[in-house]
């Protein structure tokens, strides 16, 4: 019994809750990147805007852009729907929290997993 209470309990903290577009993560344990130390993070995607999106694919393309084919050449790789691409949403994720990627993609990844999902409920709704 005490199991599936612990379960529950931990169920209940990985839901991804989005209020007016607004989100605040609380990270697992306090992260240190680039001199500036992170305890929570906050997310306005209601603030983005066309500019911004494409801004992060930019990004997004700017720090990964080829990835090696095997044949000695390069290629680009895009995601069918890039609003699915976890990377993509990472970079999304930045624009919303007003903070460089390198912060997004620098975050434990119980961290990164749950702020990725809730780029992938904002972008894709609520059915993801």
């Amino acid at each position: 019994m005490a199991t599936a209470k612990a379960a529950a309990a931990k169920a209940q903290a990985e839901v991804v809750e989005i209020t007016n577009g607004k989100f605040k993560h609380k990270l697992s344990h306090p992260v240190k990147i680039e001199e500036n130390e992170y305890t929570e993070l906050e997310f306005d995607f209601e603030g983005l805007t066309g500019l911004d999106m494409i801004a992060a694919a930019k990004d997004r393309e700017r720090m990964s852009p080829a990835t090696a084919s095997g044949d000695g050449t390069t290629m680009i790789k895009e995601a069918i729907l890039p609003d699915s691409d976890r990377t993509y949403q990472a970079f999304v994720a930045a624009k919303a929290a007003k903070v460089h990627p390198s912060v997004i993609l620098g975050l434990p990844a119980r961290d990164f997993s749950k702020i990725t999902r809730a780029v992938a409920i904002f972008l894709l709704g609520s059915a993801f």
